[in-house]
């Protein structure tokens, strides 16, 4: 994932809430050393390494990441893609078994950075859940975050969006995100963002919207999300649902 993942732990406790802490930062440098593919040792980089020379074996998390791309693959009409280096998209690349992984290019390579970072927030989220803290912020290259809770005083965590465009300084729209997930894509002139339950969730579309642009988002479904928003320039338009 390559990027920097932050959290704001609230509560009474400050000695458990740092423990807590600590252990979520352990369980995103698991997550890291899974589906990496810049760390040699991570078990995606050895199925980029080893596929396409005969079958894969997967472990069961890594099969359901790939299992849970697949599904998006279809239902964004293959604009998140997590093949690389290859014509072909990973609905033809890939031969994917419920134990095992080919590639059928020798050139295919899967990246996973339109989904990690999201899959990664969504297990931090629900490693922290158990402890009942009072609220949590979680996000991950300031692109992509996930909430629950409030804020000591008593109100939503604010996300600011910002043009793409870096020299308009101020920010463009405001999100209340309590329970909820965030994820914004982003080129030189557009951007889209995405509020959804799963951190995962809203990272793929978000990507997926980004890709297609304005038009072509408007006739996605959106299954499992709560709002989609496109931004041009410094304008802000909600094309699905509506923030919280």
């Amino acid at each position: 994932m390559a990027t920097l993942f932050e959290f704001l732990l609230e509560g009474d406790d400050e000695e458990n809430l740092a423990a807590i802490g600590e252990a979520v930062l352990d369980e995103v440098q698991r997550v890291e050393g899974l589906l990496s593919r810049f760390d040699t040792s991570a078990e995606l980089a050895r199925v980029n390494r080893e596929a396409y020379n005969g079958r894969v074996k997967l472990s069961e998390e890594l099969r359901d990441v790939l299992t849970e791309c697949a599904k998006f693959h279809t239902l964004t009409g293959r604009a998140f893609d997590p093949c690389w280096g290859c014509p072909r998209p990973f609905a033809e690349a890939v031969e994917l078994n419920a134990g095992w992984i080919r590639f059928a290019n020798e050139d295919t390579r899967i990246d996973l950075g339109g989904f990690a970072k999201g899959w990664a927030l969504d297990k931090a989220f629900w490693f922290i859940h158990p402890f009942n803290i009072d609220g949590c912020f979680l996000h991950g290259g300031t692109s992509s975050a996930i909430a629950s809770g409030f804020r000591p005083d008593g109100n939503p965590w604010s996300v600011e969006l910002r043009s793409p465009d870096a020299s308009h300084g101020s920010p463009i729209g405001v999100i209340h995100l309590t329970n909820a997930a965030l994820s914004c894509s982003a080129n030189n002139q557009s951007g889209s963002v995405v509020i959804a339950p799963s951190a995962a969730v809203a990272e793929v579309w978000s990507t997926a919207v980004l890709t297609v642009g304005f038009e072509g988002a408007r006739n996605f479904d959106y299954p499992d999300v709560t709002a989609v928003g496109w931004i041009d320039g410094i304008t802000l338009t909600w094309i699905h649902g509506s923030p919280p």
